[in-house]
């Protein structure tokens, strides 16, 4: 019995090897066997070329050993650049200068800053940590001054007895007079009558400790990196 297909005009059956349908009479198209000679050869030659393509490429996650040591000598090139870079530059000093001109009055005023390492932390409603700085100020009019300044919370000392305690390196401990600034500031606070004797003192030294009064947070201590203290006023 002859195998059955279907009709591709008609879905009617018809036999495999007929040349047209006997429902419809549609003309039955077949593929020859050169047709399929052709296809086999044309599937040959693309599965040939994308081969050799694949075989000239390195596979996804096969790294070419000469790029990836390019690479790498680059990285390692720009890295030594860059810590040439970090190790050639200069320590922040201990003291930042600076020097202003009131070109009205003719007079100019020098400073010396210097900003404690330690910070500490006061209690509500201050938040953030606290530091220290020391600003030594020279004017024509006022000669030598000495600040001191908290970027955080307001200095405080009892009116009667208003003082701070210092160590310079490895001394005795001693005790300095402050006063209030005159405008109200509760930020900064003035040594009160031994500007020369501190400023000498903080010249020969290399570390110093300062412990002063915060309003409501009692007393704090901060230390001072002060070698190298280029004051001739």
């Amino acid at each position: 019995m002859a195998k059955l297909v279907n009709c591709k005009n008609c879905g009617g059956f018809i036999a495999k090897n007929a040349d047209s349908c006997p429902s419809c009479g549609a003309r039955v198209n077949r593929t020859s066997v050169l047709t399929w000679i052709a296809v086999v050869f044309i599937g040959f030659m693309v599965l040939s070329a994308l081969m050799a393509g694949m075989s000239d490429n390195p596979s996804p996650g096969v790294a070419d050993n000469s790029s990836a040591g390019e690479v790498s000598n680059n990285i390692a090139e720009t890295d030594a650049t860059q810590l040439n870079e970090v190790t050639e530059v200069q320590a922040v000093p201990n003291w930042m200068y600076g020097e202003s001109v009131d070109k009205m009055r003719d007079t100019t005023t020098y400073t010396a800053i210097t900003t404690s390492r330690n910070n500490v932390h006061l209690s509500s409603p201050y938040s953030g940590g606290t530091d220290l700085s020391i600003i030594i100020r020279h004017t024509d009019e006022l000669n030598n001054e000495v600040l001191f300044v908290t970027n955080n919370g307001q200095l405080w000392c009892e009116y009667r007895n208003c003082t701070m305690t210092v160590k310079f390196d490895d001394n005795s401990i001693e005790q300095y007079s402050l006063s209030r600034a005159a405008g109200g500031s509760s930020e900064a606070m003035f040594l009160d009558g031994s500007e020369e004797l501190f400023i000498n003192k903080l010249k020969d030294s290399k570390i110093m400790m300062l412990e002063i009064g915060f309003y409501n947070n009692g007393n704090q201590q901060f230390t001072f990196d002060t070698a190298e203290l280029d004051w001739q006023y």
